[in-house]
């Protein structure tokens, strides 16, 4: 585990191998001190005063040299483990935010949740708690075998003979237990992926009222990871009490070989209780192993579930990027592009052009792949066959950066983080000056809102925006794009689930950016699709059934003509 953490870590001689080195130094200097010991018990006993004061000068020395060196061992495994946790959220946070959509299931978002919270902090005890004690429970024992076998060897013998058999029996029951473990996290991770689900799902749970239903699913998962824990204990604690009887054994051993010598006069009472002392030291810190043992599996599985994220492969980057030129019209080109999730095709054969300065509206029935086709647009995915160009460049030819510079994306499902309205903003260009700022808040048509709140743009929005309402979200949404300044505005239904007011606001802002970016919208609401400039209609197929203006496919696209119409019956609808 170790070695792995050594690869994950991008300092690990800050974070491992110095706390090693110093904790192994402090476990050798303990062991050197409790040897001592020894000579100074038997000068006592033999009424050598002087030379037992030696003795224990010379050990106290040791201790305190011990002292200063656990000190600083402890105190920079501390800091060791803090900057692997911090080294860690960031690897998975960077790896994270390039990975393909199609990766996030509600089972991944559990191992997600639990890798950057509760694993990353289980990890962080490796370095920070963990490996003095364990190097301890071994560098110690091992210092204190050598110095037995020196003192007396029938004796060192004994114990050197019980230590591969120590070792083995605690093997033995960290198998017993590892096995176990993976089933208590699994369980773990699903308990986890079911209150996500149930905690971002309140609104269709509510709307069917299957709240009742749902928290039954998640006790279900609750009681499963409960009997994940009862088989951990009934498996790992056999081995733990096998380990610790071979322990007393061990020291049973000990204790009968050393009264037999010295009943033969072969030892001494000094060298007896030495010896016996020196025992006790060999056994403590193995006791003190098996304690530590299921924490380490613990942080064992956790490395390995960060290391199945690590692994999952990202949206792949170029290896020699080619540049977006600034002559080139940032427009957007779909060409001969098909896309399938797995095996079941969603789009066929997709050819258009969003010029720039102009606005295209994707359009068609429900289920004809528009979500689809905008996460192509976006780079969430990358296309099956074909290809997508921007400013005539494949978007898999562009590093990530230059095209994420360049893309602007509004979403129908806004999200507003916790904080002011400024700050939600200003995300889209943290270096934006007042006036960039005052710009986007008009042409988002919000700057009304700000006047009706008291602290204005420093008003707390909430977690997730929820002091405000969805059009005033979806309006910060697209200051937030606006201020971005980037050339290609990706618009996803945006206007769909508000009101008139709300709709023509957002309608104008589109109309003004119109001239200086390339639009491309997913658009249910009649305003919106009339007034583009480009309509591509999907059919249930997947393909571009027909595109042009309103007016041309009105014309001459009977399917656009009667999805217009059905369109235009259902705006009449009122409760």
């Amino acid at each position: 585990m170790l070695t792995t953490i050594f690869q994950l870590s991008q300092k690990p001689r800050q974070t491992l191998g110095r706390p090693m080195f110093f904790s192994i130094l402090s476990a050798a200097t303990q062991g050197a001190g409790l040897v001592l010991i020894a000579p100074f018990l038997t000068s006592l006993f033999a009424k050598d005063i002087s030379t037992a004061c030696l003795w224990l000068v010379a050990m106290s020395l040791v201790f305190l040299l011990y002292a200063g060196i656990q000190y600083y061992a402890q105190h920079i495994s501390c800091v060791g483990g803090m900057m692997l946790a911090q080294e860690l959220f960031d690897r998975l946070s960077s790896h994270i935010v390039t990975l393909p959509l199609s990766w996030f299931s509600s089972r991944r978002m559990g191992e997600v949740c639990q890798s950057m919270t509760k694993g990353v902090l289980d990890v962080m005890a490796v370095p920070a708690h963990l490996l003095r004690p364990i190097l301890s429970a071994f560098v110690t024992p091992a210092a204190v075998l050598a110095f037995m076998i020196f003192y007396d060897w029938r004796i060192g013998l004994t114990a050197a003979l019980a230590a591969p058999l120590l070792w083995g029996s605690y093997r033995f029951a960290g198998a017993l237990a590892a096995k176990a473990e993976h089933a208590r996290t699994a369980a773990a991770e699903s308990v986890n992926s079911r209150i996500i689900e149930f905690a971002t799902n309140q609104t269709m749970l509510r709307a069917y009222d299957h709240n009742h239903f749902f928290s039954g699913l998640v006790t279900k998962s609750m009681h499963q990871e409960h009997a994940a824990v009862h088989h951990l204990l009934k498996y790992g604690l056999p081995g733990m009490v096998l380990f610790s009887i071979a322990l007393q054994i061990f020291f049973g051993a000990v204790i009968g070989q050393g009264v037999y010598l010295l009943l033969g006069g072969a030892i001494t009472m000094p060298c007896l209780l030495a010896m016996l002392v020196l025992t006790v030291r060999f056994t403590e810190p193995l006791f003190q192993a098996v304690d530590l043992g299921c924490a380490i599996r613990v942080a064992e599985n956790s490395v390995s579930r960060m290391n199945t994220i690590l692994e999952a492969p990202s949206l792949p980057e170029p290896r020699h990027p080619k540049p977006l030129l600034p002559s080139a019209k940032p427009e957007l080109c779909v060409s001969n592009m098909s896309f399938a999730y797995d095996t079941r095709p969603v789009l066929h054969d997709i050819n258009f052009t969003a010029p720039f300065g102009q606005v295209t509206a994707i359009v068609g029935p429900s289920g004809a792949g528009k979500s689809t086709l905008f996460q192509l647009l976006s780079r969430f995915r990358d296309v099956s066959a074909g290809k997508i160009t921007l400013g005539g460049v494949d978007l898999r030819k562009l590093s990530y950066a230059e095209f994420s510079s360049a893309i602007s994306c509004v979403f129908q499902d806004t999200y507003l983080f916790a904080g002011t309205l400024a700050e939600n903003i200003r995300m889209g260009n943290e270096r934006c000056t007042y006036e960039e700022m005052n710009r986007a808040i008009s042409l988002a048509g919000i700057d009304e809102m700000l006047r009706r709140l008291p602290q204005g743009a420093e008003t707390q929005v909430g977690e997730g925006g929820t002091a405000l309402s969805g059009g005033e979200r979806q309006r910060i949404a697209i200051a937030r794009a606006i201020i971005k300044n980037a050339p290609v505005l990706l618009l996803d239904e945006v206007t769909s689930a508000l009101d008139y007011h709300n709709q023509l606001i957002i309608q104008n802002t589109i109309t003004e950016l119109r001239p200086t970016r390339t639009v491309v919208i997913i658009a249910h609401q009649l305003q919106t699709i009339q007034s583009a400039d480009q309509i591509i209609f999907l059919n249930k197929e997947g393909s571009i059934e027909c595109m042009g203006t309103h007016s041309e496919l009105n014309r001459d696209c009977p399917q656009y003509r009667d999805f217009w119409k059905v369109k235009g019956q259902a705006q009449d609808w009122h409760f």
